[in-house]
């Protein structure tokens, strides 16, 4: 068993400045990480805010899952002025 957590960098400041936006940003990503948990077969044990616990029947399963959940979100328009997913 493999286990992944997940959790969106800054969230509280984009809240905080953005909640609007990031209600928006959060509910696409909140699908976005099911779809994924259904085609990698992973388990959503709970989430938190904005972050999830899924377990994966293995660690390629749970590695391939976390790549692909990154890639997508990355693929997104950024949610407020100024936000970049990449550094």
């Amino acid at each position: 068993i493999a286990v992944v957590f997940t959790d969106v960098e800054k969230s509280t400041k984009l809240w905080e400045s953005q909640p609007g936006p990031m209600s928006v940003a959060l509910d696409a990503h909140n699908v976005i990480v099911r779809q994924l948990l259904l085609e990698y077969d992973g388990y959503e044990v709970k989430t938190i805010g904005d972050s999830f616990m899924a377990t994966f029947a293995t660690v390629t399963a749970a590695t391939v899952f976390a790549c692909r959940l990154q890639t997508e979100l990355m693929r997104r328009r950024p949610i407020a002025p100024g936000f970049r997913m990449l550094r």
